[in-house]
């Protein structure tokens, strides 16, 4: 599976760097804003598959990243972001096709990469941005959400 390298900076003095489906990155742009994140290189991981199933993607997204306002009704940030219901987990489904697609056109596949480096990211008002990892290995706990191999 690949995974896209994120840097996303919260606040002034917390920055976390974590690797994502790229399909997830819609949804942390949603969360923290384009501008908070500094999208770094796409990463192979073989071991870890491709999510089967959009739907329990969508579950694991939806559980992950949490709901947008107050109250059991609002909607979650994965489904604002792809939709409700059907229609949801059909462009999910899309989403993670295209994001298959566009790996195997880059020529990622096969082929383990080493742990990767941390984004370069301009420092804010004279602090440099940090990273909670400085690597993250392919089996690290900061491969967000992702189900056990």
């Amino acid at each position: 599976m690949h995974y896209q390298q994120v840097l996303v900076t919260r606040n002034e003095t917390t920055s976390m760097e974590v690797l994502v489906g790229p399909w997830e990155l819609p949804i942390l742009e949603a969360i923290h804003g384009d501008e908070r994140m500094a999208i770094g290189e796409l990463r192979d991981y073989p071991r870890r598959p491709y999510p089967d199933d959009a739907r329990s993607e969508m579950q694991r997204l939806s559980k992950l990243y949490g709901s947008t306002g107050a109250g059991d009704n609002s909607p979650t940030h994965a489904e604002r972001v792809y939709g409700t219901g059907t229609a949801g987990v059909r462009a999910l489904h899309e989403a993670i096709e295209r994001a298959k697609a566009e790996a195997a056109a880059l020529g990622k596949g096969g082929t383990e990469t080493a742990a990767p480096a941390a984004p370069a990211v301009a420092p804010k008002r004279g602090r440099p941005a940090r990273a909670a990892k400085a690597a993250l290995a392919p089996d690290a706990e900061d491969l967000v959400g992702a189900p056990a191999a």
